[in-house]
């Protein structure tokens, strides 16, 4: 779908809801797939952009999550992250 030309509204939300799931590789303004924090939250995040609610840089909540933690982690050792 990506590289067509859109004809209808529709178009543009099932490249994005495809994009959330990963069956669309990139799209225009971002060359890189879904972030695996995010595979939380995908089946909503696709649903949301088929009704045309076009969502980027959307992340899952996380609460105190250690900052080691191989999918929602980042930063120095020992530290929390919430988001």
């Amino acid at each position: 779908m990506l590289g067509n030309c859109p004809l209808v509204e529709s178009d543009v939300y099932e490249v994005f809801a495809r994009y959330v799931e990963g069956t669309v590789p990139h799209i225009p303004w971002c060359e890189t797939p879904l972030q695996p924090e995010s595979f939380l939250v995908q089946p909503q995040l696709a649903r949301l952009n088929r009704y045309g609610l076009l969502t980027v840089n959307s992340q899952p909540p996380v609460d105190g999550v250690p900052s080691n933690n191989p999918t929602f982690g980042w930063g120095g050792k020992g530290g929390r992250v919430y988001q």
